[in-house]
């Protein structure tokens, strides 16, 4: 049977040495306190209904596990760990802190609140295995929340791919519309071998060119539009439909297509007075390569002389040297006029011109006027 023992061996001092079995004294070290050496087969403790309270002292409760590790065994319906209302801290040490799920997967269930992982300061990394990084939504979709400052996604230096399920990737802007922004170096959209098919909603396909202008570059085997079966309509909005060409101007080839510009006039006036020569002296030599249609109008000014008439002729040339008549010879009486129009078109042009009495001089005022 255990049995005590009190020794007064230091005056106002007194021992109590514990002895069990067979007058064994129990173990003590030097200071008096009390070692408990468990049996063989472990040291069991039993904790009353109300639960084993151990508390630590002051300075804190260190547990060291042994070389191969602390093991704690949960009972039979789990091991709960309940956290203060100031959160569980869990501290991992220098070289990091191994959660090893079991063959069969982790799984976290977060509660109706939601779950919250808040990376360090310098960010959250997760790196996904060789086989790739599976992230699974609930059956009511995956909803990422970019904070107001926007989502920032930066794919690795190998590219980001999106590959889109079997019947297609369906991306659904909000009212406020889809903003792609490209960036710096422009945004490419390659199309596959199929072509690129753009289909537009029911009223239409809206392309709203910036300020800047819209530029379409067509590649290097050009840029075909083909028109439907019933032709082609281009219908341009109230304020009209501007087409600029490029510097070196725009080629329209077309078998019966009908282009209106506006025209580009010519309007010369030669005056020759005093005119007493009766064989004849020519006028101004015209270029006219780029006149469609011209005509010489002509006017006898002559009021000083009594009967002061001319005769003039239209004539034609393909150098300026060598020249033919385009018209039979008009006389014009004085304050009388007339017009000589070619019927042959030749590079140049002029009016030959000459008074019918050398007594009567002649005022006469030549009109060389075109368009083109």
């Amino acid at each position: 049977m255990p049995n005590f023992k009190i020794i007064q061996d230091v005056a106002d001092q007194a021992r109590v040495k514990i002895f069990g079995s067979q007058n064994v004294a129990i173990n003590t070290d030097a200071a008096g306190n009390l070692a408990i050496t468990p049996p063989i087969d472990g040291l069991l403790v039993t904790a009353s209904a109300s639960g084993l309270s151990v508390t630590g002292p002051v300075n804190g409760l260190i547990v060291t596990a042994p070389a191969s590790g602390l093991s704690i065994t949960g009972p039979a319906n789990g091991l709960i760990v309940t956290a203060p209302a100031s959160g569980l801290s869990v501290t991992p040490p220098v070289d990091g802190f191994a959660i090893t799920a079991p063959a069969n997967g982790l799984l976290v269930t977060a509660p109706d609140s939601g779950l919250s992982v808040t990376g360090p300061a310098n960010g959250l990394i997760v790196t996904a295995p060789a086989s790739g990084l599976s992230v699974t939504g609930p059956a009511n979709g995956l909803i990422v929340t970019a904070p107001a400052s926007g989502l920032s996604v930066t794919p690795p230096v190998d590219g980001f791919a999106i590959t889109a399920p079997a019947n297609g990737l369906l991306v659904t802007a909000p009212d406020s519309g889809l903003s792609v922004t490209g960036p710096a170096n422009g945004l490419i959209v390659t199309a596959p071998a199929s072509g690129l098919s753009v289909t537009g909603p029911a009223n239409g396909l809206v392309v709203t060119a910036p300020a800047s202008g819209l530029s379409v570059t067509p590649p290097v085997d050009g840029f075909a539009i083909t028109s439907p079966v019933n032709g082609l309509t281009v219908t341009a909005p109230a304020s009209g439909l501007s087409v600029t060409p490029p510097t070196g101007g725009l080629l329209i080839t077309s078998a019966g297509l009908s282009v209106i510009s506006a025209l580009a006039t010519t309007d010369v006036t030669e005056a020759e007075t005093g005119i007493t020569d009766i064989a004849g002296s020519p006028s101004n030599t015209y270029v006219v390569m780029g006149i469609s249609d011209y005509t010489f109008g002509l006017v006898n000014e002559s009021t000083s002389a009594a009967n002061a008439q001319a005769t003039a002729k239209l004539q034609i040339s393909p150098d300026a040297v060598n020249w033919f008549d385009s018209s039979s010879v008009v006389t014009l009486d004085q304050g009388t006029s007339n017009a000589l129009v070619a019927s042959i078109f030749l590079k140049y042009a002029r009016v030959y011109y000459a008074a019918v009495n050398a007594a009567s001089s002649v005022d006469l005022t030549i009109f060389f006027q075109g368009q083109s």
